[in-house]
């Protein structure tokens, strides 16, 4: 079955979702980075594929009042890097 652009987005977006829902940073000043590719195989792991570049990632904490604020925003290398800095210790999502 060939896969369509479209769908090859949407299965990027819930395998990120479903890898990535909840990071942690430990201590001040700490630091979150991974890896974002085009998931072509539907396993849900890194094998063999292509990072995906100018990938937007955002870093965000919900607040007490149960609002969602965003703390850092990255764009992928080429290679589908990032890093993000998370500024205090606490509970984040991507």
């Amino acid at each position: 079955m060939r896969m369509t652009k479209k769908s090859r987005w949407i299965l990027l977006l819930v395998a990120l979702m479903l890898a990535l829902p909840v990071m942690t940073a430990q201590g001040q000043g700490g630091q979150v980075s991974g890896l974002v590719w085009l998931e072509k195989n539907v396993d849900g792991a890194f094998s063999n594929e292509s990072g995906l570049a100018d990938a937007v990632v955002t870093l965000e904490q919900q607040a007490e009042d149960g609002a969602i604020i965003e703390i850092a925003r990255a764009v992928t290398g080429r290679s589908g890097d990032f890093s993000l800095a998370a500024p205090d210790a606490g509970d984040y999502r991507l």
